[in-house]
């Protein structure tokens, strides 16, 4: 068993005034790093709003994208935010009518209803069959497309880029 003998004997009070210099320091210097900090981004912002320097990444991705944004039409824009819409309010529907067949299929299981699929499923096809031929088919969706397109453009200028930007919106929706 080893002691060790300090010259000074310690006592609690400076112990404690030792650290709180040392955590006060810190504090200065982490406030004197961040005034210094903010000063220099000051001086730099003045800069680039002076001379239009490049070294701001917002700016640059911006100079960068001015073709995009050359391209981007009112049209474009809208059918991005039609597109979006119709994924969000097609999610909805799934919800609502996966729900109903769970619950309409779950009192068939038990017996509380009789459901005649086979009527169901023709009915649904002859609404949903806009050229008539007897099935839904890639034929069809092209024509509801065609219907859809039409009503949400009417009259908006530039609809031209509505087709990529509703096709864009259904993507990220």
């Amino acid at each position: 068993f080893i002691t060790t003998l300090s010259a000074k004997p310690r006592n609690r009070k400076s112990i404690r005034t030792k650290r709180r210099r040392r955590r006060d320091d810190k504090h200065k210097s982490f406030s004197s790093e961040f005034i210094e900090l903010y000063n220099n981004q000051t001086n730099n912002s003045k800069k680039m709003v002076e001379n239009k320097d490049d070294s701001d990444p917002m700016a640059a991705a911006l100079e960068k994208a001015k073709p995009i944004f050359a391209q981007m039409s009112f049209g474009s824009v809208m059918g991005f935010c039609s597109g979006y819409a119709l994924k969000k309010v097609g999610k909805a529907t799934a919800i609502v009518l996966g729900c109903g067949f769970i619950a309409l299929q779950t009192c068939v299981s038990y017996g509380y209803l009789k459901v005649d699929w086979q009527k169901i499923s023709e009915s649904a096809q002859k609404k949903v069959d806009a050229n008539e031929d007897g099935k839904f088919d890639y034929e069809d969706v092209k024509i509801y497309w065609q219907k859809l397109k039409a009503l949400l453009t009417r009259e908006i200028p530039g609809s031209a880029g509505f087709s990529l930007g509703f096709l864009v919106g259904i993507k990220n929706g």
